[in-house]
């Protein structure tokens, strides 16, 4: 095609090559839009145009899973080479089992990537859905490579579809990979192993780890038992005296005093050493019934400052015991602000 446009002021004359080149490329625009030249048709050129200028839609005729061979329908033009942008849109009648690779009107064929740049997995491509290819020649490494964009019905599916009140472990949802930038499922299985550090169940037995505080009242009500659980208490015996000093960090344990002689009227203290305990805690010490003659023959109390525990214990009897008496304590945290 030529410019004429200083050949249509009389100053020069138009040739009939000329003229009939502009209507030879018009009528070719016409004839691979799909249409057939009518000249009772006088809206030929502008649909034309308007095929011309819609997004390029093709269709996959491989038959294959992983091989998309893609061409345009109707009889268009197919494209002569690929450039950065170009974006395909195409239905299959595959499901891809894999890496998939695609094909656009004959030309190289070239992977089908994430919008991460990683190769798409098995079920990213699904039968009877409608994608978009993205073609950009610095994926894959400087190969080039198609960008898969999501299925475009994916948030009409998910707005119309029958809702599910009650889940189960193996339903799924689907998450952004932040690691490898692409799209992965999460079944609520492994949604409420991940959930159960960080909630509560209000009718079911829960294991929680770490630390936790509140804001408000912690109320228990009905039957059931508030204290401290397995692993969080020990137990430490007197190696030589009752005055003898011991060591256990712990919140909760039990400590086996030494049997030796404690006169009437007589009052013993030893000094426990455990990191748990601040000068702000309390514990209540008691002594286990089980582990001598009567729980009236003794008082028990303890004092308490960061760091360490000193427990007293006093014959309140007539005669000397000797009994190796065992003290249940706990230690109930504290504050001062």
């Amino acid at each position: 095609m030529t410019n004429i446009t200083d050949k249509i002021d009389n100053a020069s004359t138009l040739s009939a090559e000329e003229f009939n080149s502009h209507n030879n490329e018009l009528e070719q625009l016409v004839v691979e839009s799909g249409q057939t030249l009518d000249l009772a048709t006088v809206d030929q050129l502008r649909k034309a145009v308007s095929t011309f200028s819609r997004a390029m839609y093709c269709q996959d005729s491989s038959g294959t899973a992983n091989v998309l061979t893609l061409s345009r329908p109707n009889s268009l033009t197919d494209i002569n080479e690929y450039y950065d942008g170009m974006a395909v849109t195409f239905s299959t009648s595959n499901t891809n089992t894999g890496a998939a690779t695609a094909t656009v009107s004959g030309l190289a064929s070239k992977q089908v990537r994430t919008i991460g740049d990683v190769a798409i997995s098995a079920g990213d491509i699904k039968a009877g859905k409608l994608y978009t290819l993205v073609y950009f020649s610095s994926l894959n490494s400087g190969a080039g490579a198609f960008a898969l964009l999501s299925q475009t019905d994916t948030a009409l599916e998910i707005n119309y579809a029958t809702g599910k009140t009650t889940p189960i472990g193996a339903d799924k949802l689907g998450i952004w990979d932040s690691v490898s930038s692409t799209l992965k499922s999460l079944s609520f299985t492994d949604l409420w192993t991940q959930l159960t550090s960080l909630y509560v169940g209000m009718t079911e037995n829960q294991t929680i780890a770490g630390n936790k505080s509140f804001t408000g009242n912690l109320l228990q009500t009905g039957a059931g038992t508030f204290g401290f659980g397995t692993g969080s208490g020990g137990t430490v015996t007197q190696a030589t005296s009752k005055s003898t000093g011991v060591t256990l960090n712990k919140d909760s344990g039990q400590i086996t005093m030494n049997a030796a002689a404690l006169a009437s009227g007589a009052t013993v203290s030893f000094a426990m050493s455990n990191t748990r305990i601040a000068a702000s805690d309390t514990v209540e010490p008691t002594i286990l019934d089980t582990s001598v003659t009567s729980t009236s023959n003794y008082q028990c109390w303890a004092t308490v400052r960061n760091g360490t525990l000193s427990f007293n214990l006093k014959n309140n009897t007539a005669g000397s015991l000797s009994e190796a008496v065992v003290i249940n304590f706990n230690i109930i945290k504290g504050a001062t602000a």
